[in-house]
């Protein structure tokens, strides 16, 4: 690493010094024997809770004890891994300076130890402090960086499996290089195959299941290897197509879930007015569950949570997390009583916004701002009650959305000019990077608040959809442009598999695509001419509601087997068999 210094002159010293010879105090430029150089400490400790979190940085102060003449440098220079930048020295008197030091991106040292070594000198008279050094300088600092690994659970992603299917599961946890795995059964029967990834990743192929929970089973040579993670298989279900009334219209669906597992519905139901960011009009925001019994999405279980702003299922299904403006709110994912919160510490213009959750036990926390202006991603360790500030790069009303096996998070921001790129988080290595495509959503803060349209993928992460303005844009996992949606669209879905596409257009229609076939013209080609669905969801987002300028959203999602659609927006819930 090439050495770099931090070089100030000091020109209160000047004056100082000046004044002390005038008095007798050292005519020719140097230090009496009386005169020191001291540092606050020589020793700093960075510590990254992920690869995602840049710890803040560290202060280091100099102090000169007693008097010079002359002109007092302070160089500071670092070298090692652990430090990517430091400060100008800043003075905090004649005699005292202060340099910030600021530690390297985690992600671009990876997890584990790091070192560096900081070098101070004062000197007089001498920019490069090859002469007339003070007593006591120069000054060595010890660097240490420990960066933590992003994996905060046991984790099987995705959780659900469907029955008499084979199919593909990324197992997190630590340990797996390390305790040598070489064995992966779910219950008692065998993988398929395996891949030891690295020491926190297995991918792993299941054989066709019987319905029930497949406890995780690892061993080694010499035994079972301690992991709590499941996979739950579930009989898919036939549901006919139909409609689900609210018990109160709300005027945006923040978001709409499907819980496989337990055969029910969820919807976050917004009643924002419109009016910039209107508190008042939130505070009855609620969930509503439809549990699906006796042939019928029949309970429905409501939860008010005022100023609700998204929600999402844990990685292993047992907890529904809500976020609101400021607080994270974990749920019994039947009965939706509160098992627990975490508040968050924002700027008084910041909000948390959307939520996603990843293979490696943590949810991804984007934030809006009042008005106009950049905030940040926060990491929240599911099993802990801490958010912690992340160096995502997308910082401009960040709306996000994940893959059903937790590998992958996309992330696209509010329209700026000139057009901003989109960012992904890789849950393999906990980290963010920006990626070679831009795009924007539809503006959804202030009045808009509540219709961000978030990209839609596959359940690997190897098909993305962009909805950027009306136009749907596809991917694949290098972000490679393999073709758009031809018309006007307000939703999009991407099926598990990666073969179709569903869009709900401006029309208020349900468009099916093919995914595996050639473009033409740079468009994916429909398959049939469009289905009738058995009643409206509500308008789409370019539909102005009333005079307080309130916009509606629809909500398009598939079920993890990918045989029904369900779409949620300001007039009812719709079922429909997948075309």
């Amino acid at each position: 690493m090439r050495p770099f210094a931090a070089i100030v002159r000091h020109p209160f010293a000047v004056s100082a010094c000046l004044l002390l010879a005038a008095c007798g105090g050292g005519g020719g430029g140097s230090a009496p024997a009386s005169t020191s150089f001291a540092l606050s400490t020589n020793t700093l400790a960075f510590v990254a809770e992920a690869p995602s979190t840049t710890p803040p940085p560290a202060q280091l102060t100099g102090t000169v004890r007693g008097s010079i003449s002359g002109t007092l440098y302070i160089r500071v220079v670092a070298s090692g891994d652990a430090v990517s930048f430091i400060s100008g020295v800043t003075f905090n008197s004649p005699d005292s300076g202060t340099v910030s030091v600021f530690p390297r991106n985690p992600s671009t040292l990876g997890v584990g130890s790091h070192s560096g070594t900081i070098t101070v000198t004062a000197c007089v008279n001498d920019p490069t402090c090859t002469t007339g050094q003070l007593p006591g300088s120069p000054q060595s600092v010890a660097v240490s960086y420990l960066v933590k690994s992003s994996v905060h659970a046991e984790t099987v992603m995705p959780h659900v499996a469907t029955t008499n299917q084979s199919g593909a599961a990324i197992i997190r946890g630590t340990g797996f290089t390390g305790d040598t795995v070489n064995k992966v059964a779910f219950g008692t029967i065998d993988a398929v195959s395996f891949t030891v990834v690295s020491d926190t990743e297995i991918h792993a192929i299941y054989p066709a299941l019987a319905a029930g929970t497949y406890a995780l089973n690892l061993a080694n040579a010499s035994g079972a290897v301690p992991f709590s993670g499941e996979l739950a298989v579930v009989t898919p279900k036939t549901y006919a197509p139909g409609t689900l009334q609210y018990p109160s219209a709300p005027q945006q669906t923040l978001a709409l879930k499907y819980d496989a597992e337990r055969e029910a519905l969820l919807v976050a139901a917004s009643y924002f007015d419109g009016n910039n960011f209107n508190t008042a009009s939130r505070t009855g925001n609620r969930i509503l569950r439809y549990q699906f019994v006796n042939g019928a999405f029949s309970t429905l279980t409501t939860k008010d949570v005022p100023l609700l702003q998204d929600i999402a299922l844990t990685p292993d299904g047992r907890q529904v997390i809500a976020i609101t403006d400021t607080e994270v709110i974990h749920l019994d994912p039947v009965t939706l009583t509160e098992i627990r919160r975490t508040s968050a510490t924002l700027d008084l213009s910041t909000y948390l916004k959307d939520i996603v959750v990843t293979n490696d036990g943590n949810a991804l926390i984007t934030t809006g701002y009042v008005g106009s202006g950049d905030s940040a991603t926060y990491l929240y360790p599911l099993s802990q009650s801490q958010l912690y500030a992340t160096n995502h790069s997308c910082t401009y009303n960040a709306s996000p959305a994940a893959s059903a096996d937790g590998s992958l998070g996309v992330f696209i921001q509010d329209p700026v000019s000139p057009p901003q790129p989109l960012c992904a988080y890789e849950g393999s290595s906990g980290s963010f990077a920006v990626l070679p495509i831009t795009g924007a959503q539809n503006t959804c803060v202030n009045s808009f608040l509540g219709t961000c349209r978030r990209p839609s993928l596959d359940a690997s992460g190897n098909r993305i959809a962009v909805i950027s303005g009306t136009i749907v844009s596809v991917y694949d996992r290098a972000f490679t442009l393999l073709g758009r949606l031809p018309g006007s669209n307000s939703a999009v879905a991407v099926s598990p598999d990666g073969t179709r596409a569903y869009a709900y257009d401006s029309s208020d229609s349900l468009h099916t695509f093919d995914l595996t076939a050639a473009t033409v013209n740079g468009q994916f080609q429909e398959i049939g001419t469009g289905t009738a669905l058995a009643g409206s969801p509500g308008p789409g987002i370019s539909t102005q509601l009333t005079t307080l300028s309130q916009y509606a959203v629809v909500r398009l999602i598939t079920s993890p087997d990918g045989s029904t659609l369900f779409l949620a927006g300001r007039d009812q819930l719709v079922i429909q068999p997948a075309p």
